[in-house]
């Protein structure tokens, strides 16, 4: 499942690249457009994010930062015929309304939030190899068993299916609770 789980992580990190260009050529404000790229390249790569930051940690900021972009989507000009530094369309004549940029950028957010669960779902499991997610509990090998010579188990002891099968789409690939979102496990129940 880790497989499965990188691939869904590459792919939900591109959609949050075009994303954040399309609000770019929504509103036009380049500033928060290079900000969002730094805030994606800081938090949703695995390598380097700090591994002493927990999962809510990670999630608060993202939604500082996102309610940061949204008060300055809301209270900055995004006519059309303000000029742009990097793209500027001649003869745009679509104004995107507050309500259309708030809800591209919810749908942004939420998607931040699922890369960054997924993200430090995998630094955790490369940092300690013996640490499954229980979704990944029918491909991890009995403790048993173990690599040629190696203490360390096997990462992927299912062999990959031949070419051409597609792998089963009935089991999900990672689950995410809102409330592991943001409630500290070393904080424990208030």
């Amino acid at each position: 499942m880790r497989k499965e789980r990188r691939e869904a992580l590459a792919v939900l990190q591109r959609v949050v690249m075009v994303l954040q260009v399309y609000v770019y050529l929504l509103d036009g404000l380049l500033l928060i457009l290079l900000l969002r790229f730094f805030s994606s390249f800081q938090y949703l790569r695995p390598q380097l994010v700090m591994r002493e930051r927990s999962l809510p940690g990670f999630v608060r900021s993202m939604t500082a930062f996102q309610l940061v972009c949204v008060l300055a989507q809301l209270f900055y000009d995004t006519d059309p015929s303000r000029r742009r530094l990097l793209v500027d369309f001649v003869g745009q004549e679509h104004v995107p309304s507050k309500v259309h940029l708030f809800a591209v950028d919810v749908v942004l957010w939420l998607i931040q939030l699922m890369v960054i669960a997924l993200t430090v779902e995998e630094m955790h499991a490369e940092a300690d190899p013996t640490r499954v997610n229980r979704l990944d509990t029918s491909d991890a090998p009995p403790p048993a068993e173990r690599a040629s010579g190696d203490d360390m188990p096997l990462l992927d002891p299912v062999p990959p299916p031949p070419p051409g099968v597609l792998p089963t789409t009935q089991k999900p690939i990672a689950v995410i609770h809102w409330a592991m979102l943001w409630q500290d496990p070393a904080a424990g129940d208030r």
